[in-house]
Formats: structure tokens, C-alpha cells, sequence
């Protein structure tokens, strides 16, 4: 069973101390995920789509400019972006479950079982 690690209160406030003390990161340099970013990628992805490409071949785009992404991250992305936001409280119809279909347990959403 592992140990609590235990610290001084002066460690924490000198650490604290240290966060307050950063600088404001430029926008350049701050990490976007997938699905933030499909946000403002979405049309530029639908019409290379429409050009023809497929998401494959989009994704081997995107590892040409040092972006490790896979079709079905970018499907993913896509289709979260495009559902209605939560702030006005809409959501695409596709979102819910068919009826009959049993509810997964929230705890399985991260585990391996795939269940």
C-alpha cells in the first residue's frame, strides 16, 4: 500500500509562492486538445473533405506538420464539435441512445473492460 507523503506547510506556500510567480504563457505555446481544436478546424477539414480527401488521408496531413492524429480522432473531434453547446442547452438529435439499448455504468467509461 503505498506511504501519504507528508510536506511542510512552508514547502506548500513556497510552491504556491512559485505558481503565482509564473508568466502568462503565449497563446503559441499553450496546448490544444483534438476536440478544441476541431472547433476552428471543422470547416478547413470538410472541405478538404469536399476536395475529396478522406480523413485518412487528412490525418497523414496532419502528421506531416507534426500533428499525431488518427482519422478516427479527427471523426471524433468533428462530431463533438459539431454537437449543440451545453450553455444553451441544445444537442444534436444523434446524441441519444436508442431506445432498448442498456446504460453504461459511469465507472466502466474509463476502465479497460469496454464495458
Amino acid at each position: 500500500m503505498p506511504v501519504a507523503r507528508v510536506y511542510t506547510k512552508s514547502q506548500w506556500e513556497a510552491f504556491a509562492r512559485a505558481l503565482d510567480a509564473l508568466p502568462e504563457k503565449p497563446d503559441a505555446e499553450r496546448g490544444v486538445t483534438v476536440r478544441d481544436a476541431m472547433k476552428d478546424m471543422r470547416a478547413r477539414v470538410r472541405a478538404a473533405q469536399a476536395k475529396g480527401y478522406t480523413l485518412e488521408q487528412i490525418a497523414e496531413h496532419a502528421k506531416s506538420h507534426g500533428i499525431d492524429i488518427t482519422a478516427g480522432a479527427i471523426r471524433y473531434g468533428l462530431r463533438a464539435a459539431g454537437k449543440g453547446s451545453v450553455a444553451n442547452g441544445t444537442r444534436a438529435a444523434s446524441g441519444g441512445r436508442a431506445a432498448g439499448t442498456p446504460q453504461r455504468s459511469p465507472r466502466c467509461d474509463a476502465c479497460p473492460c469496454g464495458e
